[in-house]
């Protein structure tokens, strides 16, 4: 099915990138830039289905070239921070042929952003069945001889007396006034839904995209989790990763989410007379004394703050762990440049010596380190780096559980829970499927609290949760 993807981009001089690097790279070409005479040579890509560039008015017919275009660019924009271009990335549905999604991709960059003043470089990539565009757009206009145009103009600010002044650090006080509206934030979202509505024109109407998110468009859906390239390469050699297995997850729980609500009893509308009262909860949930709600929360809160602790207990002992790894290999590292440098003092003795005393003194902390360790050694000190971060993030997380458990009362816990209770119950609703495609399910994930109680909370008939995949194993 059709996916809505668009990605907008600056690439900019000051964060090492460059135009021509940027254009040969997508259209799968052998490019020079002149601005530093480096070479970049991407010919032999084979995932480049079609490339083009559209003029708009008044630009010059040799920026039809790709290298005399973006060389040009890189000349033009000097500054060492320079802003070079703009790249939309968009996601090419696979219900349309290679001619289709071309003159699609075509409209849609004529639309709203040729026809704006702006020279666009698209091409079409199709890489193992992920089907995408990229554009390249120039951010400076043409005047009317064909000339480059200015961005923006510096006004100087005058004072009281209609004079110009200098800031605290010596420089005329000035500011920068926007000559094109191509840098406004508010552009994105129009971009987007342009995007939809040009992709929708070739779509069936089970196939329709839309550029909202599911909250925006009223649906209770949750969003799947992001999986970064680098992880999709690990998926597709068969390595699971953290973020596939959170994705893996959330797909499941979608299709559970689906399950409910197509099991969901559907009553025939009748008048708003005839029509039946919501079916009320549960006697022995709403009539609960105020004895029974007190033993109910008690033993909620006992069991999760116990098994909080014992959760904070273990990360702090792997905080501990990776931290001692870090030092172990920061510590080596030491010893080694200072037996360099003592070899460098072999001439003269005191010095010598009072260096030998300083590594054995690192000596034997590390060795104190290596047997808290077990004398495990990995050199490895960015997994290391990770798995304290992790396990620092884990850590906060579990804390703030904690105190969540803690603080709640009584009366939220009883809320909390009557509203869950209401919310199993069967609904009374139309046939309309409109209807039920809008979240009519009854089954609304826990907010506040509950999110915390649905993790903690389990009947005794249940075996306990297992305990949390680390990224890394601690070397203990």
């Amino acid at each position: 099915m059709a996916i809505f993807h668009l990605h907008a981009q600056v690439i900019s001089r000051g964060k090492g990138r460059s135009a021509v690097a940027a254009a040969a790279y997508r259209a799968g070409e052998k490019m020079t830039n002149e601005y530093d005479k480096k070479e970049h040579d991407y010919s032999r890509r084979r995932v480049v289905e079609h490339t083009e560039i559209m003029l708009p008015e008044n630009a010059p017919a040799e920026f039809k070239d790709r290298a005399f275009l973006w060389n040009a660019v890189e000349k033009k924009e000097y500054k060492k921070n320079s802003q070079l271009a703009r790249e939309i990335e968009v996601a090419l549905p696979h219900e349309l042929n290679l001619e289709q999604q071309v003159e699609l991709l075509r409209n849609y960059v004529k639309t709203n952003f040729v026809e704006e003043g702006m020279i666009a470089d698209f091409s079409i990539h199709h890489n193992k069945g992920n089907q995408h565009g990229h554009v390249l757009l120039s951010m400076r206009p043409f005047d009317e001889n064909g000339e480059w145009g200015e961005k923006s103009n510096m006004e100087y600010l005058l004072d009281e007396n209609g004079e110009r002044y200098k800031t605290d650090k010596g420089n005329w006080a000035s500011r920068k006034i926007n000559l094109i509206d191509w840098d406004n934030q508010e552009n994105i979202e129009k971009w987007r839904e342009s995007w939809a509505a040009h992709c929708n024109e070739y779509l069936a109407e089970k196939d329709k995209v839309d550029h909202r998110s599911y909250e925006r468009q009223g649906l209770d859906i949750k969003p799947l989790p992001n999986l970064r390239m680098i992880d999709w390469h690990k998926e597709q050699r068969g390595i699971r990763t953290k973020q596939g297995d959170l994705r893996r997850k959330a797909i499941e729980e979608r299709k559970h989410h689906e399950t409910l609500k197509s099991q969901q009893p559907v009553v025939a509308s009748k008048p708003v007379s005839e029509q039946s009262e919501p079916v009320a909860p549960a006697e022995n949930v709403e009539n609960k004394s105020k004895r029974d709600w007190t033993e109910e929360f008690k033993g909620w809160q006992e069991k999760a703050t116990s098994r909080l602790k014992e959760e904070i207990e273990t990360l702090e002992k792997e905080v501990e762990v990776w931290e001692n790894n870090i030092a172990r290999n920061k510590l080596s590292l030491e010893i080694v440049e200072l037996k360099h440098e003592q070899g460098n003092l072999i001439k003269w003795r005191p010095k010598y010596h009072d260096m030998e005393v300083v590594i054995r003194e690192k000596q034997a902390e590390l060795d104190k380190i290596n047997k808290e360790l077990g004398g495990r050694k990995d050199d490895n000190v960015f997994k290391f780096k990770d798995a304290l971060a992790q396990s620092k993030s884990d850590l906060a997380k579990a804390k703030k559980k904690l105190s969540r458990v803690e603080s709640t009362s009584l009366d939220e816990y009883r809320v909390e829970k009557l509203k869950l209770e209401r919310e199993k119950q069967p609904q009374v609703v139309e046939t309309s499927q409109s209807d039920l495609s809008k979240g009519v399910d009854g089954m609304r994930t826990f907010q506040g609290i509950e999110k915390i109680k649905k993790n903690f909370e389990q009947h005794e008939q249940q075996t306990p949760s297992k305990p949390k995949e680390r990224k890394h194993e601690p070397s203990l």
